[in-house]
């Protein structure tokens, strides 16, 4: 057996001692996490513990254990997924796409208050499209998935002072 063949089969033999061992704790972190979606926190702990093997170097056990050490893991990339799904959620129109809408708008029989809030609704977007990600992230996600700081704060894992501060600037911005 070469080295390569023992170092795999020790990496794997660790891999499946972690799971056995700290998979439960994970489960319950990530399922609170996740409200509840079952498959998202498998999906979460599976990820986390991919990290950590691909990490573990990175790992100090003179800084804590190794439980709160994957939880931080499974919270980082829990937020990780909010921020890239609230990245996500702000749709992008080409200048084609705007032209072609700009045409449907002449001609339907639309008042002029619904065009109006159409091009509203095009200002907010691009101008939120243009914040830093920290300020575009908490401001899709309290304003658009209607979470409250704390909520927000928790996904991110910031405090809630970053968290308002950040809502203040972008909305100060905007």
């Amino acid at each position: 057996m070469g080295i390569i063949q023992e170092m795999h089969g020790d990496i794997e033999q660790e891999a499946i001692h972690l799971l056995a061992r700290y998979r439960d704790a994970l489960m319950l972190e990530a399922i609170s996490l996740t409200s509840g979606d079952i498959h998202a926190a498998e999906e979460l702990v599976l990820q986390t513990f991919e990290v950590h093997m691909f990490n573990r170097e990175r790992y100090n056990s003179s800084k804590g254990g190794l439980l709160p050490w994957l939880k931080g893991i499974v919270r980082n990339m829990h937020g990780k997924a909010v921020r890239d799904k609230a990245t996500r959620s702000i749709a992008y129109l080409s200048p084609e796409e705007l032209e072609v809408l700009s045409d449907i708008r002449a001609q339907s029989k639309s008042t002029n208050e619904e065009v109006e809030s159409n091009s509203d609704a095009e200002i907010v977007r691009d101008a939120i499209a243009r914040l830093p990600e920290s300020a575009r992230s908490v401001i899709v996600l309290h304003y658009f998935e209607s979470l409250s700081i704390r909520q927000i704060a928790g996904m991110l894992c910031k405090s809630q002072d970053s968290v308002r501060s950040n809502l203040y600037y972008a909305r100060k911005v905007l």
